[in-house]
């Protein structure tokens, strides 16, 4: 159901892999996870990625999902723990480091400054006259 899209039947068929579980199943949170992040309902998505964190504190990839969830959520500074803590569990994971290096710049980037509005200058058109101007008398020809 998730290779079909039907984000709806993947949680409804999760739900019923996990209801029968006597421990938490890591991968059962984790699948759990992804059609609510595919259906932009980060704070679910997050709270399913954080069980697999309680369930297996040790793995990184429950940081890792969870990290992703929150940068999409535009919470970076919960998104760079996670990568931090991957780096933490696994010091080598280029991936994690290449983000977190990307997210730490555009932190201390300053956001360019916007140019303060300016009211636009509008010209009014000038009155038509309301009185009809008798044209001028003819000049006198030369002789």
């Amino acid at each position: 159901n998730m290779q079909k899209r039907d984000w709806n039947k993947a949680i409804a068929d999760y739900d019923e892999i996990m209801k029968g579980a006597k421990k938490p199943d890591v991968a059962a949170l984790e699948r759990r996870g992804f059609p609510y992040r595919s259906m932009k309902k980060y704070d679910l998505a997050a709270a399913y990625f954080s069980a697999m964190i309680k369930a297996q504190p040790k793995d990184i990839e429950g940081y890792r999902r969870r990290a992703y969830v929150y940068r999409a959520m535009k919470d970076n500074e919960k998104a760079m723990a996670d990568l931090r803590m991957i780096l933490k569990l696994k010091p080598d994971d280029a991936d994690a480091k290449a983000l977190l290096a990307s997210m730490e710049r555009s932190a201390a980037t300053p956001a360019p400054a916007k140019k303060p509005a300016t009211p636009t200058a509008r010209v009014k058109a000038s009155p038509q006259p309301t009185a009809k101007i008798k044209p001028a008398p003819p000049a006198p020809v030369p002789a």
